[in-house]
Formats: structure tokens, sequence, C-alpha cells
């Protein structure tokens, strides 16, 4: 048998069920035949095109002849006779009623051969003079019209039509969809979809076609057989067509079908109902999206606030609790805990589904928030600020797997833009709000902001974020949690990160407590490999990830942009405090350049990608130019204008925003869809672990350096008892004292110290953002993919991880 090629077009998968268009007989034929529905079959095609191929590309377009079934207007024929190259092409459509057909039943062009239109009904054989005569078939939408085994018999007929080798186009659509992205389903479209199946099912129709055609297919001798899937998620320029579409569908099909099932005893009346339901229909899906897109964003928005606003404040937090360690642990305790927590949210999200656990991560930040906001001690708000940072983690964690979950990796980036914006407020409104808390009410109030915004967002998720939920059990996902593999991982974080920071200020470095850390913390590294690969039925991170050096590479720069991008917006305020001699409040307006860059920068890069494709040369410009950047922080002295200040965070912030989704979307691109999660959350986890070990290794060299610098306070004549509180790990938390210094050689020696000591800590972020171009050169290319597939959570679909 002559290899016959099969192209199917199951389109729409995430919009609803439309059963439009062609019957096998008249008397049961669900749809009107005047021109509102000539109107409806037009709007439907450009709706169709726009959404996915007129020809598919595999199909070659120097064919000849073209047959069309179930053709309507014709419409599809016009198109196809302006994209073939071939003038002269044979187009020829079929329909069982020529009702909707042009008078002479062909359309005239001008200079061409006509397109001929004639009446048949595709479950019969067609005329002698037809068979063996088409490069290629085209089907499409025929599913309000056939029983269950008409299938079988179109495509019979179809196939006679072919030349040897022809192609066959089928276009249906799914049973299962939804109006708008990632919204609950409007009572409409569930009244919609119950009376067209019920209507169908009672007629002897079967309204379930892709999964029909494919199957017929499959069976019945056909080679090369493609199912490809078309949704509008991701698309919103198609929006506007697409909801003119679906109401089109509602007032042409839904009247018919609700007097054949008895649901209105008349044509007048199931009109009335079906336009209570558009108007349903459009409503929800406007207010819904919107309300989800909100919900979702102040999620976003709250764990993004929470790192900005802390910059300018805790200088403040740490002179007022006198705490040397205040500092650094106020908020390495928060990112220590994030990067621990984070894979652990996603492996819960793929168990449990990620709306409960997103409202947990909410709750959970909304707790934390009140335990930070009243600590009555430093080690009181530390232990708060470790509580947030697992719900921290949870939040970016969870908002940016649910976006890669709702979208194609094309279009994803764009939405990834769009949490940008969120950033981009958080962090212009941040360090002000932490400079105006501190210094002119209390730095209490940079943590009761969150209540009321964590709780918006807990309200509207709970009500109408809807995403696929597994209805697993409590103690079947309990057992299925990896129980080692977190503990390994949280030993990991914990101890290594411990170490590094004791090292050298609290305990020295060949100390046995430092060793014992670093050693064990190294030891639980191990642990959790072996954990995962070996042990863990459904595990963090599944190792398989590592396979290709090109993710390897992938993690390294997202390590390395984590690591570098966190020191500016947290040591950036130090400087501006300690050395430039700026209030809380003014280190909040000058680290806005350095903040809002960033945002810009991530909102422009989804916007590239998504319009382009193209990413890795953004991770290329990026890693450059955030190395430049951070280089040029080296000159930051005593004597450096406001100027330098601006530029030089312009240039780094630039860098560092290009750099927030494109490693993401760089390893997404490399996995399955199945395996995104997976992805996402390991370059979650790896991110966050760079910033908390940026933190603490900052820190330390930031400490060790100033403790270098105590001959030079005590040569400027400054006491024994101030330079030691100058100096060393209290530091930091001695900013608030500088302003009293009111000898100018001393003052002097104070402000060169700081800035000695943060010139070492920028050589270090210079070094390890050059590290991360080093190993973006092995990063590579893939095309993005503009199809979205949806992802299913649960136990018997397990693949996400850490």
């Amino acid at each position: 048998m002559n290899s016959l090629p099969q192209k199917l077009l199951s389109s729409l998968s995430n919009l609803f069920q439309i059963l439009v268009n062609m019957g096998s007989t008249s008397q049961i034929y669900l749809l009107g035949r005047d021109e509102a529905e000539t109107e409806r079959l037009n709007t439907q095609h450009r709706f169709l095109v726009d959404l996915s191929d007129l020809i598919h590309p595999s199909i070659p377009r120097d064919i000849t002849a073209v047959a069309d079934l179930g053709t309507g207007t014709g419409i599809w024929l016009e198109d196809v006779a302006n994209l073939l190259p071939n003038k002269s092409v044979y187009l020829h459509g079929f329909d069982i009623s020529p009702a909707q057909y042009p008078q002479g039943h062909q359309i005239v062009r001008p200079g061409q051969k006509p397109i001929l239109l004639s009446v048949h009904d595709a479950l019969h054989p067609f005329p002698t003079e037809h068979r063996g005569r088409y490069d290629l078939v085209h089907i499409r939408l025929l599913t309000a019209g056939l029983k269950q085994a008409d299938y079988r018999r179109v495509l019979a007929n179809a196939r006679d039509l072919l030349k040897p080798n022809g192609w066959i186009q089928w276009e249906e659509v799914d049973h299962t969809a939804f109006c708008t992205d990632a919204v609950p389903e409007p009572i409409a479209i569930t009244r919609l979809r119950e009376s067209v199946i019920e209507a169908m099912l009672k007629l002897g129709l079967w309204p379930f076609a892709p999964q029909c055609v494919y199957d017929e297919v499959s069976a019945n001798g056909f080679t090369d057989v493609v199912r490809e899937t078309y949704t509008t998620v991701g698309k919103d320029h198609m929006r506007p067509i697409a909801k003119k579409w679906v109401t089109g569908v509602m007032r042409a099909l839904v009247p018919p079908s609700m007097v054949v099932t008895g649901q209105a005893d008349n044509i007048d009346q199931a009109r009335l109902i079906v336009e209570g339901l558009v108007r349903e229909f459009e409503t929800h899906c406007e207010s819904a999206t919107a309300l989800v897109n909100f919900g979702v964003t102040l999620a976003m928005f709250i764990a993004a606030l929470d790192q900005t606003i802390m910059a300018t404040a805790i200088p403040t937090i740490a002179a007022y609790f006198h705490s040397s360690a205040g500092y650094t642990w106020i908020g390495g305790a928060y990112l220590l805990s994030s990067a621990a927590s984070a894979c652990i949210w996603a492996k819960l999200s793929d168990i449990w589904g990620r709306k409960p656990i997103l409202l947990l991560a909410v709750a959970w930040f909304f707790l934390s928030s009140i335990l930070c906001a009243a600590a009555t001690s430093m080690q009181m708000l530390i232990a708060g600020r470790a509580l947030q940072g697992v719900a921290g983690g949870g939040l970016l964690q969870l908002v940016t797997i649910i976006i890669s979950d709702l979208f194609s990796v094309r279009h994803r980036s764009l939405y990834l833009g769009l949490m940008e914006v969120m950033w981009a407020f958080a962090g212009g409104v941040g360090p002000l709000l932490g400079g105006a808390f501190s210094q002119y009410v209390t730095w209490r109030w940079t943590y009761w902001i969150n209540l009321p915004i964590s709780g918006a967002a807990f309200v509207l998720l709970f009500f109408f974020l809807d995403v696929h939920n597994p209805q697993t059990k409590i103690m079947d996902g309990v057992r299925a949690i990896d129980w080692f593999g977190s503990l390994s991982v949280l030993g990991l974080t914990l101890m290594l990160l411990l170490g590094l920071d004791f090292g050298g200020e609290t305990f020295a470095w060949n100390s046995p407590q430092v060793i014992c850390l670093i050693v064990f913390g190294s030891l639980c590294s191990l642990l959790f490999v072996y954990s995962e690969k070996k042990l863990a039925k459904y595990p963090l991170m599944p190792m398989d990830i590592f396979a290709r050096f090109s993710n390897i590479a992938t993690l390294l720069v997202a390590f390395a942009h984590g690591f570098v991008f966190i020191a500016g917006e947290y040591y950036i305020p130090l400087y501006l405090q300690s050395v430039h001699g700026s209030s809380p409040m003014g280190s909040g307006v000058l680290i806005l350049p350095l903040v809002v860059m960033e945002a810009f920068s991530g909102m422009f890069a989804g916007a590239i990608i998504h319009r382009t494709g193209r990413y890795l040369e953004l991770v290329w410009i990026g890693l450059v130019l955030m190395t430049i950047g951070n280089g040029l922080y080296i000159n930051l002295g005593v004597g450096s204008s406001v100027g330098e200040i601006v530029g030089y965070q312009i240039l780094s912030g630039l860098g560092a925003g290009f750099l927030f989704q494109t490693p993401i979307i760089a390893i997404q691109a490399m996995v399955s869809q199945e395996d995104t999660a997976t992805a996402t959350a390991t370059i979650g986890f790896i991110r966050n672990m760079a910033t908390a070990a940026s933190i603490v290794i900052g820190g330390v060299v930031f400490q060790n350096s100033m403790g270098q610098k105590q001959s030079s306070l005590l040569a400027s004549g400054m006491s024994t008892s101030m330079a030691a509180q100058m100096s060393g790990d209290s530091a930091a938390a001695s900013i608030e004292s500088i302003k009293f210094i009111t000898d100018p050689v001393q003052l002097l020696a104070v402000r060169e110290a700081f800035a000695w000591s943060l010139r070492n800590m920028w050589i270090l972020y210079t070094c390890m953002s050059a590290v991360g171009v080093f190993f973006s050169a092995f990063i590579l290319k893939t095309k993005l993919n503009k199809e979205h597939v949806e992802t299913k959570t649960g136990l018997n679909v397990e693949k996400t991880g850490c």
C-alpha cells in the first residue's frame, strides 16, 4: 500500500468542546443555514488559521489539486489559493448543503481557475471522477454530525480521493477546555458542554472527535501519522477573536441542543437562555482572569518586597538590638531557609497540587511576618526571618512553576517578564518604605505591611485560581515525600553555610566547630545525591537533569547570577550609609537605579524572548554587563560622586535583570513539559543557595577585612573601645554610631575602612560573575516551542523535583 501521510490537528485543547459545522444528514444538523451562520463560519476560519496553520508545514506546497470536505463557505480554499505558489491548482469543496455557497456554486478568481463547490455527503463514496485526483484532502470540524462508526467511513471515502502519497489534514476540537488562562470554568461553559454533549449523544452522535480520528487513522493503514495540539493559552492577541467565536458558537449551537434535550420548549426560549449564558461567560472571563493575575502577582510581590524593604532597614534593626551578628543574619536566615526549603515546596506541589500548596505558603508567610513584627530580641527576629524565608522560597518557586505549567516555553517568557513588573514596583517602593519606616515610624512596619498584602493574595487565589489539582490522599502524599532527601538537603544547606559564616570570626577556620560543619555539610551533599539516585521513589531533584552539560552550565550561570545580584541589593545600602553618609531614607532613594533597572531589563528580556524566541544572546550580554558593573563597584570610595554611584548601578542592574528568567528558559527548553517543574525547581534551588551563600560569604569577607583595619582606626586617635566597635564583626551593627563621630580624621578613617572592606567584597563578586561568563559558552541554543502542553500533578504523573 502506498504511503498516505495523515496530518491530524487536534485543536484547541484548552478552550472547550465546540461541536460545530457539518452533519451526516440534515435531520440531525444542529446549526443554522442563514447569513448569521455564514458570518460565524468565516469568523471561525479566521480564528483557526490565526491559531494554527492553514496548511501544515510538513505538507509540500507544490501540490496541484486540493479537496475540502465540509467546506462551508469555501473560505479555506480561498486562502489556500493565495498561499500556494501554483496559481493553476485545482480546488474543489464539498458540503452536504449549498446554503453557504455563492451563486453558481463556484468562487470566481480573476485570471485563475475558479474554486468549484459541490453538494456531497462525505459518508458516501465520491463520484469516480474525483477518486485518486487530489494531493491534499482537508477535513474540518465534522463532529456535530458524525456517529462514532462514521469517522471510519469518512476516512475511507477521503482516502479514495487521494493520489498515491497524498495527505489528509483533519482538524477537530477537544472536549476539554476553559475560556481563558487558568481561571475556574464558568457555569455558562459547563451548561454549554452539558447541553451539546447530551444533545449529540441523544441523537446518536459522537462528541469526542480528536481521539476517535487519531485511533482510526492509526488503525487503518495510514503512515506518518502526526497529532498536534493548538491552544489560545499564552496568545493574548487572539482573545478578541476567540471570544467572538465562542459567543458565536454559543448562540448558534446551544439553542437547538436545548430544544433537542428538552431544556427549552422552543427555539426562542432557548435563545433567551443562551443570551444570559453569553453575558455570564463574557463577564466571568474578564473579571476572573484579572483577579487571578492580580492574586498571583501579589504572591510574587510580597516575596519580592520582603527582600527589597530589608536593604535599608537592616542597619537600624541591628543597631536597635545592639547585635553584631544581626546585620548578616537578618538577611542570611531568610535566604538560607528559602534555599533549603524551595525544592520541598515544589515536591509538595507535585503531590497535592499547586493551588493548595501555594495557599499554604501565603498563609505561612502571613503568620511568620507577625512573628517578625512582634520580635522582642534578635534571636526571635532571626527565627521569624528563617520561618519567613521558608514561605518566601515557596512563593517565588510556586509562582514560577505555575506560570511554566500554564504557558508554552516561548510564551511563558512574556508572563515571567510581567512578574518583573512586581519586582520593579517592589524594588522601587521597598527601599523607600524600609528607610521611611526605620527613620520616621518604626522598623516593625517593614513586617506589618505584609499582612494586608498576603491576606488579599490568599483570598484571590483561594476563590479564583483553578489549576489541575490531584486528589491525593494525605497519607499517600506523606509516604511519597522524599524524607531522606529533604533532610539531606537541609543538612547540606544549613551546615555548609553556617560553617562558612562562623569561619574566621566566631571561630577560627581550623577550629573543630568550623571543620565539622563544612565536612558534615559536604557529606550531606553525597547522601543527597545517593538518595535521589537510589532511594527516592519521587526524588526532589532527579539526577537525569544533569545528564547534559548544557544544563549543568545553565545551573552554574544561575548560581553566579544569584551570588552576584543579591550582593548589590544587600551591600550597596551598607556602602551608602557607612561611606557616603546617607540616611536610611537617602540610601533607599540612591539604590533605586539598581533595583528598577533590574526589573526593567527583566521585562525587556521577556518581551524579546516572546517576540523572537532568542534567549542565549541575552544570557551573554547580561553576564558581561553584570561583570563590568560589579568591577566598577571596586572604584567606589569616600569621594565617589552620586553620578558614579548611579551609573555603576544602572550598568550592573541592566546586566543582572537579563538573567532572572533567561537561565530558566534555557533549561526548560532542554527538557520535556513533564520535567519543566523539575528544571524550574532545581534552578530555583541553585539560585537560592547562591543568594544565601553570597550574603554569608560576603559578610565573612567584609568582617575579616574590617578586622584588619582596627590598627588604622587606632592610629587615627580613636579609642580602643570605639575602634573595636568599628571593626570586625561589630562593624555592620555600628553604622548608626558613625554619625556621632565628630573628629574629621577619625571619621575619614572609619569611612576609608568601610570602603576598603567593601572593595574586597566587590572583587569577589566580580570574579564570580566572570565565572558565569565562562560557563555561558557551554549553554546550547534550541528552538522555543510555541505550543502549550498541560501539566498534571499527582503521584501517578510524578516528575517534579527540586
